[in-house]
């Protein structure tokens, strides 16, 4: 039965019938026989199917009747014959959707036409709050998001999460939704629950026809969401030069840094951040404020070299950003690039001589961040360029040298390098410890063996006399016990 109903074949469901096979068998996914011939769009099945009583309430496993397949897949004379034997086009599928929102999803214009007239609930919400002009606006089926709003489909009715049709339609850059919505008076301000316009949605995802039109119905350039981003700000995010340059033609404030609620970023620094050259190039050639700072003090400069976008920090140098500015941690650009291990953005950085014994408000220079991350190849950039290898900082970093922090984390290959270099193997901090007390405290075995081929002193005592096979047994680092022990 399902293979003759799914292929089409009269004849042989016919004989079937009269042999007494089941009319409402199932296969795994719960398609009964006229689930099938609706699904494929055979008439004639569906009607033999019909006309022996098959049961057009059947759901299959996700809840679709035989009119939900039908009208999915755009089978006008299906949808017909269904109609006609009274199928209910109110049925709502698993996820809520009705027959109704299948065909509106999927822009067959003749079923939507097709079901209304047959009384489909036009404004019917599926589980997300989607409406079918929500699914016919989102995927750009012109002709059925006219059919709906000659029918008075609600052109303000929103989703679960505050999205109107308009937003859909911006969000996807269907120009041609778009404008239809707009000569039927969608609004152009309306919000999301996120406080998000159309214009926000067209301009984040760099729909430069979507944001035209928008902006030629006047939709506000400076609206800002529930954390304070603009248009501007999210086209500058992800990159979208033309966008961009549209909405600065449209008075888009440049300098906007959405207070609080955005960390007062400007959208130089979001393009700084994500490393968008020709968004970079274009703010500044619009005299974007290449010095503005966020609440944590952080230049777009910073943002460039903490993200490694050695092309950005480039740009932004060649406009004379400050090399040696400091965020509210007293850290530079240096330190962020050093800190994350960016080689080619410390050595653009080291080349227009940014300060490499910078210390930040701990005592921490570039050398320590990046002997504390384990970056080896900028650790080895820094010594090339004369970083301080003994240097611990002052009082504020509590005596700790690069090797401390090498050590202290395990980091061999930076350890090693940082021998190489002749770090000095005995220097204690503050507390009177030395590379091996951090390495034995915090369990590094490979480090304690390193530490101690180099002839580490395993007897050394701290302020509070206790030696680095003290600090690992204290900490329960049974290996590193050994070692020492050894």
């Amino acid at each position: 039965m399902l293979r003759a109903a799914e292929n089409g074949d009269v004849r042989e469901l016919t004989r079937l019938l009269k042999n007494g096979n089941n009319i409402e068998e199932r296969d795994e996914a719960g398609f009964t026989p006229l689930h099938l011939a609706a699904m494929n769009g055979h008439e004639g099945a569906v009607r033999l199917l019909l006309e022996e009583n098959a049961d057009m309430t059947a759901r299959n496993n996700r809840g679709r009747s035989p009119l939900h397949m039908a009208a999915m897949k755009g089978h006008e004379g299906a949808v017909r014959l269904l109609l006609e034997k009274n199928a209910d086009t109110a049925a709502r599928e698993d996820a809520g959707a009705s027959p109704l929102h299948y065909a509106a999803l999927n822009g067959h214009e003749g079923v939507v036409r097709l079901l209304l007239e047959n009384n489909a609930d036009i404004a019917a919400r599926d589980n997300d709050g989607y409406s079918p002009l929500h699914l016919a606006a989102m995927n750009g089926h012109e002709g059925v998001v006219g059919l709906l709003l000659e029918k008075n489909a609600d052109i303000a009715a929103s989703t679960n999460r505050g999205s109107s049709p308009l937003h859909l339609a911006a969000k996807y850059g269907h120009e041609g939704a778009v404008r239809l919505l707009l000569e039927n008076n969608a609004d152009a301000a309306a919000r999301s629950n996120y406080g998000d316009s159309p214009l926000h949605m067209a301009a984040s995802k760099g729909h430069e026809g979507a944001v035209r039109l928008l902006l030629e119905n006047n939709a506000d350039t400076g609206a800002r969401n529930i954390v304070g981003r603009t248009p501007l700000h999210y086209a500058a995010m992800n990159g979208h030069r033309g966008a961009v340059r549209l909405l600065l033609e449209n008075n888009a404030n440049i300098a906007d840094t959405g207070a609080s609620t955005n960390a007062g970023f400007s959208p130089l620094h979001y393009a700084a951040m994500k490393g968008h050259g020709g968004v970079v190039r274009l703010l500044l050639e619009k005299n974007a404020d290449i010095v503005a700072s966020t609440i944590d003090g952080f230049s777009p400069l910073h943002h460039a070299a903490h993200n490694g976008h050695t092309g950005a920090v480039r740009l932004l140098l060649e406009k004379n950003a400050d090399i040696a500015a400091r965020e509210n941690r007293g850290r530079s650009p240096l330190h962020m690039a050093a800190m994350n291990g960016h080689g080619g953005t410390v050595r653009l950085l080291l080349e227009k001589n940014a300060d490499i014994a910078a210390r930040d408000d701990v005592g921490r220079s570039p050398l320590h961040m990046a002997a504390m991350n384990g970056h080896e190849g900028v650790v080895r950039l820094l010594l090339e360029n004369n970083a301080n290898i003994a240097d611990t900082g002052g009082s504020t970093n509590a005596g700790f040298s690069p090797l401390h922090y090498a050590a202290m984390n395990g980091h061999k290959d930076a350890v090693r390098l940082l021998l190489q270099k002749s770090a000095d193997i005995a220097a204690i901090t503050m507390r009177g410890r030395s590379p091996l007390h951090m390495a034995a405290m915090n369990g590094h075995e490979g480090m304690v063996r390193l530490l101690l081929e180099k002839k580490a002193a395993v007897a050394a005592r701290d302020d509070d006399g206790a030696s680095p096979l003290q600090l690992a047994a204290m900490n329960g680092h049974e290996g590193a016990v050994r070692l020492m022990r050894a």
